[in-house]
């Protein structure tokens, strides 16, 4: 599973890289590329495995989100709250 969120970040660099005209325009993360970000399990990431999470360790999850950063550093800063804040529900 470790593996997998960083591979799912960087398989969504096209399509981070093709919403960022539209996320400026609407400023905020285009509804689709935030269902995908989700889907590839990349808004939860501590989300603890007693309330269903993957609950992965920091390094891993600092390296998603460097992979989705690198290609828009605002998505990328919008994946850290998310995936921060699912700390906190456990």
């Amino acid at each position: 599973m470790a593996d997998d969120v960083v591979a799912a970040a960087i398989n969504l660099g096209p399509s981070i890289q093709a919403a960022r005209e539209e996320g400026e325009k609407i400023r905020r993360v285009p509804p689709a590329l935030a269902e995908a970000l989700a889907a590839a399990g990349l808004l939860q990431m501590y989300l603890p495995r007693s309330m269903g999470g993957p609950e992965l360790p920091p390094l891993t999850v600092f390296r998603a989100i460097e992979e989705v950063s690198k290609v828009d550093g605002s998505v990328g800063w919008c994946t850290m709250i998310a995936t921060a804040v699912s700390l906190f529900p456990g």
